[in-house]
């Protein structure tokens, strides 16, 4: 549970929370491994081979795709957070609501001449 800046409580589930760290995690880890594939790229540049640069292709490939998914789980955390923003503003106008009823019901306006 997390108060918002505009004071709003927003339940986060806590396995979008995991999910999120879980890519956040496995994005370093793909991270540090191109860098250590450019380091050995650099070192196999004088030998001629290419299977590293094909390595390296493949994980710069799967880096840019945990990107769109972590961007992916951040805009649906802030979908859900408005939902229940939009939630909480709609209940509070259907309790303003009942209100309004209940003094019209106590009060006739032909009651108060104008």
């Amino acid at each position: 549970m997390i108060e918002n800046e505009f004071g709003i409580i927003i339940f986060r589930t806590p396995p979008m929370q995991h999910q999120r760290e879980l890519l956040k995690r496995y994005q370093k880890r793909i991270e540090l491994s191109l860098e250590n594939d450019r380091q050995l790229a650099k070192k196999c540049l004088s030998s001629g081979r290419s299977y590293y640069f094909l390595k390296k292709k493949f994980q710069e490939t799967l880096l840019i795709n945990t990107d769109k998914q972590l961007e992916n789980l951040e805009q649906l955390a802030t979908d859900i957070e408005y939902a229940q923003v939009e939630m909480n503003t709609v209940d509070a106008l259907k309790h303003g609501n009942e209100a309004l009823k209940k003094i019209h019901a106590v009060v006739d306006i032909n009651e108060y001449p104008f």
